[in-house]
């Protein structure tokens, strides 16, 4: 890892300036994934699988839809819809980035899955208030990555969107089908 040297004053021998070594944050890995063309990041200690589409169950272009996924159903987000794309693909590439955080597993439903890369904070870039109308809280920042923007999003942030408690109690009590609108 390599530490960043910042010039500190300290009362040393001779009077001289001494540099202080401070460590820089660790890198870490996230998993990039595309939705309507545009490129996004989450960060892998979030994911616990990557499963195809076909367990979305309901209407497609509905922001917050239902994976069952082992036969337990889980909220899942469609991040087309959700951020304007239209929704998400339900074919061979598309995908769902099923995770835990905040203490609620949900699946984020993607239209194509691309490499895990490490990233370091230091680069990501904080997103200006008013550049979504989702929470700020849903996005870790913006990072350039060979000459195209990734938007990094907070796993955290979106499993505390108004309406993942809604698509939880849309949820059929035990596999598929059982009347989720």
């Amino acid at each position: 890892m390599r530490g960043s040297v910042l010039p500190i004053r300290r009362a040393a021998a001779a009077g001289r300036p001494r540099a202080e070594r401070r460590e820089a944050p660790a890198s870490e890995r996230v998993l990039l994934f595309e939705v309507g063309e545009e490129r996004f990041a989450v960060p892998v200690g979030f994911l616990r699988e990557v499963v195809l589409a076909e367990g979305i169950v309901g209407a497609a272009g509905r922001e917050f839809q239902v994976l069952v996924h082992r036969e337990i159903p889980l909220p899942a987000l469609d991040l087309g819809a959700l951020f304007g794309y239209g929704p998400c693909r339900r074919d061979g590439e598309a995908r769902v980035l099923v995770g835990e955080d905040a203490g609620r597993a949900f699946g984020l439903l993607v239209d194509r899955v691309g490499d895990v890369v490490e990233a370091s904070p230091l680069d990501f870039l904080q997103m200006p208030a008013e550049a979504s109308t989702l929470p700020a809280a849903c996005f870790r920042g913006g990072w350039c990555r060979q000459g195209r923007l990734v938007l990094v999003l907070d796993p955290a942030g979106l499993a505390l969107l108004e309406g993942m408690e809604q698509a939880e109690a849309a949820a059929p009590a035990s596999g598929r089908g059982a009347g989720v609108p």
